[in-house]
């Protein structure tokens, strides 16, 4: 091809791509989360959110909005908007509290629901851009959580996973992260470890997930299931004593080796880690949730520099009164 030629095509290609490309303009749909207080704002595509709205039955459009809410933890708020971008109505959503029931024996009683008749919870999207369709079906709290928006006629099951109780039952309908062999043994170790936690905050299964998610490219080691575990566990654990002797010669020398990770959790910086002990220092009693809200975004890696403090003698952790 000459360069005559090849320079005209190139104008063409480039044409064509600028006439296919789709701008995208962003809106916001603005509102108070009832839980929290925070004005919040969802972005939307407006071209897309259109036609979502064309093909509404009802002229409105679901997300939910995840967000920090109350202690930092994630909160979901399910906001239904219309074509300009109005929230017409929102519910917040939580997990129903664990009642036990009894007879009038005094006995416990284990009484099950049909899955069918379970409140559900959906969340429509974890982490953009990524696809996580399953249903969660918590028989302990009749509970059923719907995450990706699950219809059952246009999304069908893949793979059924039991805990190991039988209290959880994970229905996985689609995904698209790499590897979906990593993801399914992801998926059990986290029905297992709630089968036997069952958190009270919506939010911690989420945080939870969004470790999954970010740590999907390998199979759980030990260590992914102690963060996974003092994840679900956060809101009942406090730090009960701290050994206040180490705490000034930490970080000089290669105390600080203990923090080093080439991937995953441990990216915490030394700043944030620092706070963290220091925090500990002024009020050694108090609940791991506290010192999330020294940095909530690294939610996770807080998790795992607390796991290395207990390790290395620093700080001890038992369950809250």
């Amino acid at each position: 091809m000459a360069r005559n030629e090849y320079n005209e095509f190139l104008f063409e290609e480039f044409n064509t791509f600028c006439n296919n490309r789709h701008t995208v303009s962003i809106g916001m749909a603005k509102y108070l989360c009832p839980t929290c207080r925070k004005q919040l704002a969802h972005p939307l595509d407006i071209q897309k959110h259109k036609e979502l709205v064309s093909k509404s039955k009802n002229g409105l459009v679901l997300y939910s909005d995840i967000h920090r809410c109350v202690n930092e933890i994630l909160g979901v708020c399910n906001i239904r908007v219309d074509n300009d971008l109005n929230v017409r109505g929102f519910e917040y959503i939580k997990l129903p509290s664990l009642q036990n029931r009894v007879s009038k024996l005094g006995i416990l009683v284990a009484t099950r629901k049909a899955r069918s008749d379970y409140p559900e919870g959906i969340v429509t999207n974890i982490v953009d851009g990524v696809r996580l369709k399953l249903i969660m079906s918590m028989k302990k709290i009749d509970f059923r959580l719907n995450v990706g928006n699950v219809n059952s006629l246009h999304d069908p099951v893949i793979d059924l996973l039991h805990s190991t109780n039988g209290d959880i039952d994970l229905y996985l309908c689609g995904s698209n992260l790499p590897s979906y062999d990593n993801l399914k043994v992801w998926l059990q170790v986290i029905i297992d470890l709630l089968d036997g936690t069952q958190p009270c905050i919506l939010g911690l299964i989420l945080e939870s997930f969004k470790y999954i998610i970010e740590n999907n490219d390998h199979l759980p080691q030990q260590k992914d299931v102690q963060i996974l575990r003092m994840i679900l566990d956060s809101y009942f654990t406090c730090i009960e004593d701290i050994n206040q002797g180490v705490v000034s010669s930490l970080f000089k020398g290669g105390g600080r080796s203990i923090f080093k990770s080439k991937k995953g959790s441990g990216k915490t910086e030394l700043s944030t880690i620092i706070k963290i002990t220091d925090e500990i220092v002024k009020e050694p009693n108090q609940p791991i949730l506290n010192l999330i809200k020294i940095n909530p975004e690294h939610f996770m890696d807080i998790i795992a520099t607390l796991i290395k403090l207990e390790e290395a003698g620093i700080i001890r952790m038992e369950g809250c009164e």
